[in-house]
């Protein structure tokens, strides 16, 4: 099996050949007919822009990311969660938008249940 040639060499063989297009594919020039070359692209051309009037001052793009800003109806607040069924999920919605609250007031209704249920003191949150 032969030898593959150097990266030096096949960049030599490839800057050697005329382009007439940066995206022309070139095989290389021994290529045995039951062999199959990898392809090979020949380098763009480097186009040379004239220069800029002297007037002309472009400003740099602002690139900065703004910064997410926490809600203000969350400070103070910490998140309390938990996966439930698909079936329970949909009865709170549809209960909620009888009573015209959100879920988080139901949520919290029935936590002050359970504080109460146990002696403790409920926090009245919604």
């Amino acid at each position: 099996m032969a030898k593959a040639p150097s990266l030096a060499a096949r960049l030599a063989a490839v800057a050697a050949q005329p382009n007439t297009s940066p995206y022309q594919m070139t095989a290389p020039a021994n290529q045995d007919s039951q062999q199959v070359a990898e392809p090979q692209f020949a380098p763009a051309p480097v186009a040379i822009a004239e220069p800029m009037a002297a007037a002309t001052v472009f400003a740099p793009p602002n690139f900065a990311m703004p910064v997410p800003q926490k809600a203000k109806a969350r400070d103070g607040r910490v998140m309390v969660a938990g996966y439930f069924s698909p079936e329970l999920s949909r009865s709170l919605r549809i209960l909620a938008a009888e009573r015209d609250v959100t879920v988080q007031h139901l949520v919290g209704e029935g936590l002050d249940f359970v504080l109460r249920h146990y002696g403790k003191h409920p926090m009245g949150e919604r």
